[in-house]
């Protein structure tokens, strides 16, 4: 991973790692899980909390096409930290989410950690999160 300069390339990186988590907010805002089909690897794994993992990008593209029909999100991934080792990338830091029922209701609130497990291919894609 290196090309020159070791710290220049890191900060390619971090843009493009930090890009994922910026594509990914606006995926879960705007509703759309076709979205996060590009931002994960086939054999990722997710780890919602207080749920069951649910492993590959077609059945976690799925659970979140199911739940965006049911509720609008206003979601955000906070910028986190951020640490590279050989073409693996792992992003950690604080989410808020405010969750309405679009058939009615009150807004459910949810806030608290995540970390992202990211490979490096052609581009940045998450293969672990919780």
């Amino acid at each position: 991973m290196r090309s020159g300069s070791g710290i220049a390339l890191a900060g390619q990186d971090n843009v493009a790692i930090d890009k994922v988590r910026l594509d990914f907010n606006a995926a879960f805002n705007e509703g759309k899980a076709e979205a996060l089909d590009q931002l994960i690897d086939l054999n990722g794994i997710w780890l919602p909390p207080e749920k069951p993992a649910i492993v590959g990008k077609d059945n976690i593209v799925k659970r979140y096409s199911d739940y965006f029909n049911s509720v609008r999100l206003k979601f955000e991934l906070k910028p986190g930290d951020i640490q590279l080792c050989d073409g693996w990338a792992f992003m950690s830091g604080d989410f808020s989410r405010a969750d309405t029922p679009k058939a009615g209701g009150t807004a459910r609130h949810v806030s608290g950690h995540y970390l992202f497990v990211l490979k490096k291919t052609a581009g940045w894609h998450m293969e672990d999160s919780s």
